[in-house]
């Protein structure tokens, strides 16, 4: 099953805690991720993707975060998505989240950032 991409109806994104973000080039790389993810029990994902995803990720400047690492994720996601390439969101407890990040590097994803209740930590 391949996951789709959040579709932008004017709505603000949610808070990323308890989330691993990152990116990948490719629809075929974003679905051996996902498939991935879903069979070691990382099942609830979102993905971000086209003008969709740049608008959402737009509406996040400024909203929920505490400093500048959170700002530069939002500027680094917002590049991606400009070159016609794919953010996903791992839904992952703190003592989840390196497993996941391993679970999506081991299929293209990168740049990836766990954003915890009070500390994010960047993953790769």
């Amino acid at each position: 099953m391949s996951i789709e991409p959040t579709r932008d109806e004017g709505q603000r994104l949610p808070s990323p805690s308890g989330r691993v973000i990152g990116a990948v080039d490719t629809k075929a790389e974003l679905d051996e991720a996902e498939s991935a993810l879903r069979t070691a029990g990382f099942e609830k994902n979102e993905v971000l993707y086209g003008p969709d995803g740049i608008e959402l990720m737009k509406r996040l400047r400024g909203v929920f975060f505490l400093g500048d690492e959170e700002a530069s994720v939002i500027e680094r996601n917002i590049a991606e998505l400009e070159q016609g390439h794919y953010i996903i969101a791992i839904h992952a407890s703190s003592g989840g989240a390196k497993q996941a990040a391993e679970i999506a590097a081991s299929h293209g994803v990168r740049s990836l950032t766990h954003f915890g209740m009070w500390v994010n930590t960047r993953l790769t």
